[in-house]
């Protein structure tokens, strides 16, 4: 959390500050980044830095939980929860997430080096956040579903297990990808979603009723 004096400033200001250092932690990751260049950039003394957030730790993860915070509403001001098909829900979560990546390519490289390869100093901090994240999703992904479409005596259970361990495989497989080139969500994201299309539709014409 930040000082109350941070918030004494305009929001132009603060967004200024913010903008230098995440854009300074997600060029270089939380060991490499430095404070001094993101005092420069945000035109700001490094004691004014640290007045502000307190040490390099305090001011990633407010980082981390302003970021989370903005895209979390905009990801869910743009997902119509209505009655829907499990597998429609998925694909449209997708492609809001490679909507918002497009959006935000500073966030989004922001998150990959955040969810990737978290430093050691904040690792336990960022694992709690993932699985509180990742529980909070898949409660949210399957509010509302309509199973009606899934043939009888399918364990539904199992299948969203089944689809889980797929979209999961999809995702390491990227995760690969990413490290080596952490823009290729933004330039090759289509291709992702019709990856994810497609082992969707196998999946589908298993589950559901002809």
């Amino acid at each position: 959390m930040a000082h109350q004096s941070f918030y004494n400033l305009t929001p132009e200001r603060q967004e200024q500050i913010r903008t230098a250092c995440v854009a300074e932690f997600a060029s270089l990751g939380y060991s490499k980044a430095s404070t001094n260049t993101m005092c420069r950039e945000a035109g700001i003394s490094k004691g004014l830095l640290f007045h502000y957030f307190g040490t390099k730790k305090e001011l990633f993860l407010y980082l981390v939980d302003h970021l989370v915070e903005i895209l979390l509403e905009e990801f869910y001001q743009g997902i119509n929860q209505e009655r829907e098909d499990l597998f429609e829900r998925m694909l449209k979560w997708s492609l809001r997430r490679l909507e918002l990546a497009r959006k935000y390519p500073l966030y989004y490289r922001f998150n990959v080096k955040m969810f990737i390869e978290p430093d050691a100093v904040v690792r336990p901090e960022i694992n709690e956040i993932i699985a509180r994240l990742t529980q909070e999703g898949y409660n949210k992904l399957l509010d509302n579903i309509d199973y009606s479409s899934f043939r009888p005596g399918v364990d539904i259970t199992k299948a969203i297990e089944a689809l889980t361990y797929v979209l999961n495989g999809i995702g390491e497989k990227y995760l690969e990808r990413f490290r080596v080139d952490e823009d290729y969500q933004l330039k090759r994201g289509d291709a992702m979603l019709k990856e994810i299309h497609e082992y969707m539709d196998i999946l589908r014409y298993g589950f559901y009723t002809k």
